[in-house]
């Protein structure tokens, strides 16, 4: 039976499970993303930690921390009746870790001292966006969302700190190489370099990170870190799929160390002053 405070089950709210003072749990409802009821049987003892009378309707500051090192600045609302997580910071926190519809969570602010306005986060799921993510403006982020992965190139969180930082600096490199300002939206490509790539020194890029304004065929730019900067040409119209053939990637691993399994990322500039491929590797992962 639903709580009509709180929208938990009444059993929750009553406190009918073993979970020691300054513990509670919930299970995620529709909506989640934007806010999160606290079970009623946990509201007298938070409050308190957090210095908030039970019937004032206000807002206060606490920080979600979790055994990763995140540590989310999140808003509680309290009503007379209820209270609950919420503000663009806790929409942040379910997106670092994909929260999903359903899932529990086990909160427990007993960890800490009174003063200190902290929530330990006990999650199963290991988070899939990095701290460095929420630090970057928007429009870096909506680049990194759209990023595609091809087969065995999916990225670990903690790697995916190299992946924001290069989008988020992708300025650098434009202005440095008098790029233009680009046409298209970027969308980033992070590929696992397999045996075609190696040993058939052959490079196609995917459909979906070439804009489709770009011309069939014509001369690129390669910049590799500041390892290549060279021009040769590309073409599209040479394949059905829609693909892009880089001629020049014979250079590159002439003039680069890579070997199969090494990941890149990279980002296909098509701008006032031509088409720039920009690529940069992602680190060997340690045994």
């Amino acid at each position: 039976m639903e709580c009509l405070n709180c929208f938990h089950t009444r059993d929750l709210c009553v406190g009918n499970v073993e979970l020691g003072n300054g513990c509670f749990y919930f299970t995620l409802l529709e909506g989640f993303k934007w806010t999160a009821c606290i079970p009623c049987f946990a509201r007298p003892d938070l409050l308190r930690k957090l210095n908030v009378a039970m019937d004032k309707g206000t807002s206060t500051t606490a920080y979600l921390r979790t055994k990763e090192g995140f540590s989310f600045k999140t808003t509680i609302l309290n009503e007379k009746e209820r209270t609950y997580f919420g503000s663009s910071n806790w929409g942040a926190f379910a997106k670092a870790y994909k929260f999903e519809e359903g899932m529990a969570i086990h909160f427990d602010f007993s960890k800490y001292s009174d003063p200190d306005p902290d929530i330990l986060v006990d999650l199963e799921n290991i988070p899939i966006l990095p701290p460095s993510y929420f630090l970057v403006p928007k429009t870096t982020q909506e680049i990194v969302d759209n990023t595609y992965y091809t087969a065995d190139s999916v990225l670990t969180w903690k790697e995916k700190n190299y992946l924001v930082s290069f989008v988020n600096g992708i300025e650098w490199p434009t202005n440095t190489h008098n790029a233009g300002k680009h046409y298209a939206s970027y969308v980033p490509l992070v590929h696992a370099l397999n045996k075609t790539n190696i040993q058939n020194k052959c490079l196609k890029l995917p459909r979906c990170v070439v804009p489709e304004i770009m011309d069939g065929n014509g001369e690129m730019k390669l910049i590799y870190d500041d390892k290549t900067n060279f021009k040769d040409t590309y073409s599209t119209a040479a394949l059905p799929d829609g693909r892009l053939l880089v001629n020049g990637w014979r250079r590159i691993l002439k003039e680069c160390n890579l070997e199969i399994g090494a990941r890149l990322i990279s980002v296909l500039h098509h701008g006032s002053a031509g088409i720039f491929l920009f690529l940069t590797s992602i680190p060997k992962r340690e045994d």
